[in-house]
């Protein structure tokens, strides 16, 4: 395996480091049978699996070394495993070496994982996104209902940019080099773009709906054909500037998300 294996602070080298390393784990389920075949499946979270590998230790220092991984898994601590993209915290669960010789120790270990950092760096990517994702929902929603083709458009641009932003970092390998991500920068700064040209377009429609929400006749007097048609147009204008004002919300929340992830 060519790449760089550090468990504590033994950083594996040559023959120590394993051609395999496995990873993930199982869903905690809870299931419950239905009469009539039916199943209601509760999830209750991740559970990894240990992580075990197999080396050899060879050299001058190799007794030292096994020793030192031996009073390690003694100790019993919380310690990072790294290897690529992977980060995790463990407890060495068992360790156990074969003596050869001094310098010819084959040795095999099994680490029980405590919380799994690379995760935890990319979920809080997908969280950004599945935020924004969901209040994109509820301004295309609407935006719909307000019938504006100009908001329509502008609405269907920050949609564009979350799609684009999304294809720029749509893996853990990504969301790990998120901050330093050459693509993600340009993509954040457009989604911010769309998002305040958005903002800009629906504080121009509130305030040109609540001008013609002040303009409205009051339904007092005349026929009762003028007042029920007063009534219907003030009804109208004041239901439309309350779905702006939901909708300048809405985007102004995810306005402060996209700052606040690049900041």
């Amino acid at each position: 395996m060519s790449v760089t294996l550090t468990l504590g602070g033994v950083v594996f080298a040559d023959f120590e480091i394993p051609p395999t390393i496995n990873f993930g784990g199982a869903q905690m389920l809870v299931i419950h049978k239905l009469p009539g075949g039916s199943r209601v499946i509760d999830s209750l979270g991740p559970d990894d699996a240990d992580i075990r590998w197999s080396g050899r230790f060879r050299g001058s220092s190799a007794e030292q070394r096994a020793l030192l991984l031996d009073f390690m898994r003694r100790q019993g601590r919380q310690i990072l495993l790294t290897w690529g993209l992977h980060r995790y915290q463990v407890v060495i669960r068992e360790f156990t070496a074969n003596f050869e010789q001094t310098h010819e120790i084959p040795y095999s270990i099994t680490c029980a994982v405590v919380k799994d950092e690379a995760q935890a760096i990319a979920s809080a990517v997908f969280g950004f996104v599945e935020s924004l994702a969901a209040d994109l929902v509820s301004a295309a929603g609407l935006s719909a209902v307000i019938g504006s083709a100009t908001i329509s458009a502008a609405v269907t641009g920050v949609g564009t940019a979350l799609s684009n932003y999304q294809a720029g970092v749509p893996n853990t390998t990504n969301a790990l080099a998120g901050a330093t991500a050459a693509a993600e920068g340009p993509l954040l700064s457009a989604l911010q773009n769309s998002i305040t040209g958005a903002q800009t377009v629906t504080r121009t429609a509130i305030a040109s709906a609540s001008g013609a929400v002040t303009a409205l006749p009051t339904p007092a007097g005349g026929s009762p054909s003028a007042m029920a048609s007063a009534l219907t147009a003030t009804t109208a204008a004041v239901g439309q500037l309350g779905n702006l004002y939901q909708l300048s919300s809405v985007l102004g929340r995810m306005g402060v998300n996209t700052t606040n992830k690049g900041s």
